[in-house]
């Protein structure tokens, strides 16, 4: 996509039709920054709100997150000094690629003020031409360009920046990604199919015993989803203070570094270490043998259950194929008796016979399999179960604990060794209490976090266990009565979407998780240029958390980062995201250097928005982009505007030409809007 153009007439602070063209007429130039300037509330924000509102109307995410009504956030657009027979629109003008051409869309929105309701209308041209059919359809013609769900990716400001920065709980970065692989469209059909599955269920419920039966697992379902939601937030919640505490430990490790203690002084902190890890071990110890009661011994005998379940499949088939042989056999007669009478050749005729005698033979064929386990479908659908997910549950689970032990045992080794050292700490003995229960404090969360984490492990397996268990009753019923409504197969159909939702959703996961994580981690080593804390980046793909790693392959927290280290994984998340997108679209960017120091300001103008998109426009104030970094941008600016904010008519006129002309004593030329270097 590239954006040729931004219109505005009496919206925010424009009152008169402002216009800024974004591209060239030449292919050929290769300068992909426009550089817009502007003082605070000189329209900058607004700019932007006007771009998402020309695309997405009120699906806009700006209009989204404002919590006032679409009515209420348009009027306060509506220019105050427009007098109320005057229009307020806004314009994007696109060149989007449609069947290997380039096209030129006009997108105009347009409000009117109707009494105590404002009107709107949307009119879009095509190559010039109106297209009513594209306007109607609108809405979902440019979820193909740009999801409204991606478009925060693409076009936001520097506070999206320090939200992403500062987001301990890691929810903002799960949204996005889930946003950009689509997972969230997968989840919304999930969604349906179980809104649909509970409606014709309604129309299911003259067996009393079925519905009793799955009545009674569908609450026990919601009481565990219940559950596992309010342990997910007090996950949330203890990371959150771990992160907190684990910056203050960091400060006070570094003073106490700074006055000459180099030897693990910790040695309270240490003891109490050990004996959390002596409980952990001991409680994996007794997961291994409870798995070893359970069903990981027939791990062992597997091919024999394979062997066995194709039997038993065999041997369902051969029973299904007996109940309609019967069927078939009376539809053939009758069919045979048909063509007797139809005067038709005799060649086709024995054919025909041919084809049907056959057909026949290979149903009667399979009838007559020998049967020899004789299971029921409930022994049927057990093993089922057992081969396609429990088996395989069962051994990751076993193989997770199996490296747990081994972890925990490897750092009890460690802590004994640190125990033998013998140091004095009295000069430093206020600090090093300190230090001490603050290391108490974080194992203690710490322990807690693991806790929830294995208990959040348990109850997800045991509503996937559930959740298979509802699934099977409904099949069993189903089968019994297929025929019975329309309502039946309704469920039916649902139910399997459903299943093969599910496992595409964690496959695509799966596939996509490690290409972003190298993208993120290629942008952040870019955008740091210098020596790094953090050597390598990961995205788990269960929790979907970004996992940073030093040199040595240990777990870095975020909260060792510098605030300004914060933003750049903050940019690199958003630059890798939008990369990993598949769009080709213009970055916009308001105000991206608010709230940096000078080195990482530096590194952003250039290692990030020369190649941050083929089309960057930025919204910078006077002391964000001055005659300094202007300078780093170098060519690679096309145009320059200012937004020219005059206090006595409230408005802002858009000039060509940046701060700098300014600065020169340049002036502007209202009917040319341009500016004109004086003397």
């Amino acid at each position: 996509m590239i954006i040729d153009e931004i219109a505005l007439c009496n919206f925010g602070v424009y009152k008169n039709p402002q216009r800024i063209i974004l591209s060239y007429a030449s292919k050929n130039d290769h300068r992909s920054i426009t550089l817009i300037g502007g003082n605070n509330g000189s329209g900058k924000t607004t700019l932007l709100d006007a771009v998402l509102l020309a695309l997405y109307g009120k699906t806009s995410y700006s209009f989204l997150q404002s919590g006032c009504s679409y009515t209420s956030y348009v009027e306060n657009y509506v220019h105050r000094g427009a007098i109320s027979e005057d229009k307020s629109w806004v314009r994007l003008v696109i060149r989007v690629p449609i069947k290997g051409e380039l096209v030129r869309l006009a997108i105009t929105r347009e409000w009117e003020k109707k009494g105590s309701r404002v009107g709107e209308r949307l009119r879009i041209t095509r190559n010039g031409v109106e297209d009513e059919f594209l306007a109607e359809s609108w809405q979902y013609y440019v979820e193909d360009i740009l999801p409204s769900g991606l478009a925060k990716l693409f076009f936001f400001n520097g506070e999206t920046i320090i939200a992403l920065a500062e987001d301990e709980t890691g929810e903002a970065i799960r949204e996005a990604i889930f946003s950009v692989f689509g997972v969230d469209t997968i989840d919304r059909i999930v969604l349906n199919m179980g809104r649909i599955i509970r409606k014709n269920e309604k129309r299911l419920q003259k067996d009393r015993e079925y519905s009793d039966e799955v009545g009674e697992l569908r609450r026990e379902l919601r009481a565990l989803v219940q559950r596992l939601n309010m342990l997910r937030q007090g996950l949330a919640q203890v990371e959150a203070k771990v992160a907190q505490l684990e910056s203050k430990s960091k400060l006070v490790e570094m003073s106490l570094v700074r006055k000459g203690l180099t030897v693990d002084e910790n040695r309270g902190a240490a003891i109490v270490k050990k004996e959390n890890y002596l409980q952990i071990i001991e409680t994996v110890r007794q997961q291994l043998i409870d798995l070893a009661g359970g069903a990981l011994p027939l791990v062992m005998v597997k091919p024999l259950l394979e062997r066995a379940f194709a039997q038993m499949e065999e041997e369902r088939k051969a029973r299904s194929a007996a109940s309609a042989l019967p069927v078939i056999s009376q539809n053939y007669r009758e069919l045979l008796e048909i063509l007797e009478e139809i005067k038709i050749d005799n060649e086709d005729r024995k054919k025909l016979h041919e084809v049907l005698y056959k057909h026949q033979r290979a149903v009667s064929a399979q009838a007559e399999t020998e049967t020899v386990l004789g299971v029921s479908d409930r022994c049927y659908y057990q093993t089922e179960s057992l081969l396609s997910a429990k088996l395989e549950g069962v051994v990751f689970e076993a193989k997770q604990a199996s490296l747990k032990f081994e972890e925990i045992k490897r750092k009890l080794e460690q802590i004994d060794q640190h125990l033998l050292v013998e140091i004095d700490k009295s000069q430093f003995i206020d600090e090093v209490e300190e230090y001490k229960k603050l290391q108490e404090e974080i194992g203690g969360l710490k322990e807690k976090r693991e806790r929830l984490r294995e208990e959040i492990g348990q109850l997800s397996r045991k509503v996937a266990e559930l959740e298979r268990k509802i699934q099977t009753q409904m099949q069993q019923y189903l089968e019994r009565n297929s025929q019975e409504s329309d309502a039946a197969r309704i469920v039916e159909y649902a139910s399997r979407t459903v299943q093969v939702m599910k496992r595409f959703r964690a496959r695509l996961i799966e596939e996509k998780v490690a290409s972003l994580a190298a993208g993120v981690e290629a942008a952040f080593m870019q955008l740091l240029h210098k020596e790094r804390l953090v050597e390598e980046i990961s995205i788990d793909p269960d929790t979907l958390r970004v996992v940073l790693t030093d040199g040595l392959g240990r777990e870095v927290p975020k909260s060792r980062l510098s605030a300004g280290e914060k933003q750049m994984l903050a940019v690199a998340i958003l630059w890798g995201l939008a990369k990993s997108s598949g769009k080709i679209i213009p970055v916009i960017i308001d105000t991206p250097l608010s709230r940096l120091d000078y080195s990482h300001r530096e590194n952003l103008i250039k290692y990030y928005l020369p190649y941050a998109s083929h089309q960057v426009v930025i919204l910078s104030t006077d002391s964000e982009i001055d005659g300094n970094y202007r300078t780093m941008l170098g060519n690679r600016v096309g145009r320059e505007y200012l937004l020219k904010f005059d206090d006595s008519s409230r408005c802002t006129t858009v000039v060509e030409g940046y701060f700098n002309s300014q600065l020169r004593g340049d002036i502007y030329d209202s009917k040319t809007n341009k500016a004109v270097q004086s003397g």
